[in-house]
Parts: C-alpha cells; sequence; structure tokens
C-alpha cells in the first residue's frame, strides 16, 4: 500500500491562486494551453504534483509524441506543401 501524499490530493485551482500568487485570468488560460485539471460542478481542481510538473515543462503539453495541428495542416495547405494548388 502506498502512502498518502498530499501532492496526490486534487485541490481547487483557488488554492493555486493563492499560493503561487496568480490571477484567475492567468490560471484559466494556462487550463485552455493545457494544464492538466477537473471539473466537478463549477469547481475546478488540479493536482499539485500535476501543477508543479506543467510549470516546469514551460507550459508545454507533456506528450510523447508530437502531433500536428489543424492549423499546421491550414499552413500547409495555404504554402500549397500538399500537393494541391
Amino acid at each position: 500500500m502506498n502512502a498518502y501524499d498530499p501532492k496526490d490530493c486534487p485541490m481547487p485551482l483557488d488554492f493555486f491562486l493563492n499560493r503561487y500568487s496568480i490571477s484567475r485570468t492567468t490560471a484559466l488560460r494556462w487550463r485552455r494551453k493545457g494544464l492538466p485539471t477537473s471539473q466537478v460542478g463549477a469547481k475546478i481542481f488540479c493536482r499539485e504534483s500535476d501543477f508543479v510538473r506543467w510549470l516546469e515543462s514551460d507550459g508545454k503539453p507533456q506528450h510523447k509524441e508530437s502531433q500536428p495541428s489543424h492549423l499546421d495542416n491550414l499552413n500547409a495547405v495555404r504554402k500549397g506543401k500538399d500537393g494541391r494548388q
């Protein structure tokens, strides 16, 4: 059995706003950029371990492989790199 680790306990997003002195707008922007969160009703939660790991990665998604985005595909079409004119 694993020992209890408080960093694995989901905390309300307000906890991180106070602890790390960030604005609600910044937190919501980070959430749109990929900060791992959970939502229960109107409350947003995040594990501190996930929050710190996400900050240490400079806010970049932590994927094993990079997936091309729809914008990459659109840019390729605009530049004519998809074989179409």
